[in-house]
């Protein structure tokens, strides 16, 4: 079990606590689904930056899995772009994962 995040200079609260929150979890479900996934977690401060890591639009979504990779808006973004509030952010984060992990499983 792996996990890399690139916080892209993002200095939101939420995200400094990552580090201590996301070990956890991730272990946990690693450990449920039997596997040593290697995962990287990108955290987006702008538009422009999603479209630049997640190589498409947003169109509203506030996060995009692609394989072992997972492109996040910070949470700070996630009311200026999408229809998600900011507390919404470790569930949707663990949602994205939880999903990355079982596609990388099959």
């Amino acid at each position: 079990m792996k996990f890399d995040i690139f916080e892209n200079g993002c200095k939101d609260p939420e995200i400094m606590l990552l580090d201590t929150k996301l070990p956890y979890f991730f272990s946990n479900i690693s450990k449920a689904m039997n596997t040593n996934a290697e995962m990287e977690i990108h955290i987006a401060s702008s538009k422009e930056q999603f479209v630049k890591l997640a190589g498409m639009e947003p169109k509203g979504k506030c996060a995009h899995c692609q394989e072992n990779k997972i492109v996040i808006f910070a949470p700070n973004q996630f009311e200026a772009e999408t229809h998600h509030d900011r507390d919404e952010f470790y569930k949707i984060l663990y949602n994205q994962l939880f999903h990355a992990l079982y596609k990388y499983k099959n």
